[in-house]
């Protein structure tokens, strides 16, 4: 990629990852570019790799841009595209958590709906919504729990 780079002096790809060694640095790069080239933020689309988890629900609502803050637990409940993880070992792909006991809330490779990974007490799996925004109204609501 860096030869067809030099040579043409653009990179003409759909979809490029990067890996941080330093996560805190990624985030301001990336703003800069976009704000250095004079685009706008959008709604990310679902990256290719992530796409068997099924997570376009996500990808495509303003969960993905904005995330969302708990003021009363002061707790980003869901997060935005920028800080999505996956647990590759675990196949699943975390986008928020309720803050305790290292549950994540997230998708499922290859399974429908929103999850529950309970990483610490033997990776159980708990599934909660058909969407990230039934998640977060339902959590809001107490309706869902973990």
């Amino acid at each position: 990629m860096r030869q067809k780079a030099n040579a043409s002096g653009s990179i003409d790809e759909e979809e490029l990852a990067l890996e941080f060694r330093h996560v805190d640095y990624g985030r301001e790069l990336v703003n800069g570019f976009v704000a250095a080239a004079g685009l706008q933020r959008q709604n990310p689309a679902t990256p290719k790799r992530w796409r068997n988890y099924r997570c376009d629900d996500y990808f495509l609502s303003q969960l993905a841009v904005n995330g969302y803050f708990d003021e009363s637990a002061q707790q980003w409940l869901i997060v935005t595209a920028e800080e999505v993880a996956e647990d590759v070992k675990a196949e699943f792909l975390q986008i928020g958590s309720p803050g305790a006991d290292g549950i994540g809330f997230g998708y499922r490779n290859g399974q429908p709906g929103l999850w529950a990974y309970h990483c610490m007490t033997g990776q159980e799996f708990q599934w909660l919504a058909r969407t990230a925004q039934q998640l977060l109204d339902g959590w809001m609501a107490g309706t869902i729990t973990v």
